[in-house]
């Protein structure tokens, strides 16, 4: 299966593994996909008024200049600070995953680098409805550090204050962007892909949008408002081309959980088109969105009008860039995540605290653009397991930080 960094994990009809819940951006969005939130910038749309947002300095040529450096495949990773001797080995460590498919990837990546380091993991995979259980669990098996795949800290507030009194430091992988790390003051010690991730992944995209149409984009970004991760996203994409390309519009079509799960998305969207003449491109805010999407613009006689672009591609994303299917994806790491979470929990063990510096980098993460058919060649070359692990040689580079090279 695709692999996706977020995962949509609601409480109530556990669709598809793609994201992470929080607090997320209002919209006026229709709750049925069938009416979307218009965001006019620089021209009209949906009958809203045109923005008065003013290019950035450049204009599009210095945008076209960012994608250039955007498309280029990280291959090294900071200095998360040497360790002053290999980890202490038999440190216990619970990950929880949750309980869908494309999760497996992210257990994947943490057991790889828990087996480096020599410590005893366990992989617990919790419910979506009921992560706090599965938490509890790690507790009372007298885990010392516990990371998780896409927990809402809000969800599991008991465990949090357990934690806490227990000295049991908390981390995330595919972060609520409300979430923010505290140390002790919250329980939180290191989010993986959070807040900043998001905005990273949208202004990436809404960047290619902007250069490749030289300024003139007409853009419709699919998105299912309830999800903050995908809501930041989304946001993220109507923020960067309300800066820096007044000649754009932007329009956002919520759709639902419901309606994801039943895979309506393509006919929603080709709805949306036919009746959206002017639109010339179509943002998914998750993989999980693409399936049928080529297939069905294709019968409705749109795939030679709009170009499909998105985030958190896996192999089936990028293989579509390569067949001219899609027009772009951001390409987000599989394994090299988890590994900066091992480094955090090496740092604590060894005393040491984690740097704001640090925290930031495992934010952000890494991620580049796939914008041609020759650059998903190349990345195609990369996958494994159907996703880009991360830049090259990130294993071999923090085993010789953990004095372990």
């Amino acid at each position: 299966m695709r692999f996706t960094k977020h995962i949509l994990v609601p409480a109530v009809a556990p669709v598809i593994a793609v994201l992470l819940a929080a607090c997320g951006t209002s919209s006026n969005s229709s709750a049925t996909g069938s009416t979307s939130s218009a965001s006019s910038v620089g021209g009209t749309a949906s009958g809203q008024a045109a923005s008065t947002a003013e290019p950035a300095s450049g204009g599009v040529a210095a945008v076209q200049a960012t994608v250039a450096k955007d498309e280029a495949i990280p291959t090294d990773i900071p200095d998360f600070g040497a360790l002053a001797k290999a980890p202490p080995k038999g440190l216990k460590v619970a990950f929880l995953n949750c309980n869908q498919p494309a999760c497996a990837n992210i257990a994947t990546g943490m057991a790889s680098a828990a087996k480096v380091q020599g410590w005893d993991m366990t992989t617990l995979t919790y419910n979506s409805a009921t992560p706090g259980q599965a938490v509890q669990n790690a507790l009372d098996a007298g885990d010392k550090y516990i990371v998780m795949s896409a927990v809402a800290m809000s969800t599991i507030t008991p465990q949090v204050q357990e934690a806490k009194a227990k000295g049991v430091p908390l981390f995330v992988v595919a972060s609520n962007p409300a979430d923010l790390p505290q140390g002790s003051g919250n329980g939180l010690y290191g989010v993986v892909e959070g807040g900043d991730f998001a905005q990273l992944e949208g202004t990436m995209i809404a960047d290619y949008v902007i250069a490749d149409s030289d300024g003139k984009a007409n853009m419709v970004d699919v998105v299912d408002p309830l999800f903050p991760t995908l809501a930041a996203t989304d946001a993220a994409e109507k923020g960067e081309i309300q800066k820096n390309c007044p000649g754009c519009t932007f329009d956002s079509l919520s759709v639902s959980a419901d309606q994801i799960g039943a895979g309506k998305v393509p006919s929603l969207l080709v709805s949306y088109l036919q009746s959206h003449p002017s639109t010339d491109y179509a943002g998914l805010v998750i993989s999980d969105f693409f399936p049928g999407i080529s297939s069905a613009l294709q019968t409705a006689g749109l795939n030679k009008k709009v170009k499909i672009v998105g985030v958190t591609a896996g192999q089936d994303e990028i293989t579509s860039v390569a067949q001219g299917t899609s027009a772009a994806w951001v390409e987000t790491p599989n394994y090299y995540p988890e590994w900066i979470v091992a480094q955090w929990i090496a740092q604590l063990a060894e005393g040491k605290t984690i740097s704001q510096q640090s925290l930031q980098e495992g934010n952000v993460d890494d991620a580049y653009l796939v914008g041609s058919p020759a650059q998903a060649n190349a990345t195609l070359k990369l996958l494994v397991d159907g996703g880009w692990p991360g830049p090259a040689g990130y294993d071999t580079k923090f085993k010789s930080q953990w004095q372990l090279g």
